[in-house]
């Protein structure tokens, strides 16, 4: 009878390399660099296939059931009883009455993969980041002002702690020739706008950078 073996393209691949180091057609040096792995394991791939074949290659559990599968017979109880008694309950407290009503201890992540299979949970799908585009600059100048200040000893040892503060226009074009000032209080702030606003003919929003500005 014919016996099939399944094997991934890698797998071929490794096969072939060590057939032709077994018919001395490469060395141990070239086999490990073409396979990328050290010459000792070479040797190991090279003992198992004078050995067993084409089957040393191929890991031993291949073909074989999972040693954490739940027993068919298991597995039915389990749906038998979500869907009889928690049709409704989500994995994590299906997974805490399976436990301590009937003595079934599963991880909730167990349960909930055969509660998605029977129909009894949904999985909450992943939200999809939003796209996020750069905001278009303002067309004209004086349409919105950044303000920016930084509170540091400006003076050094001269003066107390004083905030720099600095007007920025949002348009790409120039400034619209508001120096840096330096201020203490809010109200000088508000000044400065007073100011501009008479020297603009439209409307202008502020933006207040950092929080620090208002203490």
């Amino acid at each position: 009878m014919d016996e099939y073996i399944t094997m991934s393209p890698k797998e071929v691949i490794k096969y072939d390399i060590i057939k032709k180091l077994i018919n001395r057609e490469i060395n141990g040096t070239e086999a490990a660099n073409m396979l990328n792995l050290t010459i000792r394991h070479v040797r190991r791939l090279k003992k198992k296939v004078n050995k067993k074949g084409i089957k040393g290659l191929i890991h031993g559990n291949r073909g074989t059931a999972s040693n954490r599968k739940i027993p068919d017979k298991k597995k039915e109880k389990i749906k038998k009883l979500l869907h009889s008694k928690y049709p409704d309950f989500g994995p994590t407290f299906a997974a805490e009455k399976l436990d301590e009503i009937h003595s079934i201890k599963h991880d909730p992540k167990t349960i909930r993969s055969i509660m998605i299979a029977e129909n009894l949970w949904k999985p909450k799908q992943k939200k999809k980041e939003k796209h996020r585009e750069w905001r278009q600059r303002k067309a004209g100048e004086g349409e919105m002002i950044q303000y920016d200040g930084s509170y540091e000893h400006w003076f050094e040892d001269r003066g107390e702690e004083i905030c720099l503060l600095a007007g920025i226009d949002d348009a790409p074009i120039a400034g619209f020739g508001l120096n840096s000032i330096i201020t203490r209080v809010l109200s000088q702030l508000l000044a400065s706008g007073v100011n501009m606003l008479n020297d603009l003919a439209s409307p202008t929003p502020y933006m207040l950078i950092s929080s620090a500005l208002i203490r």
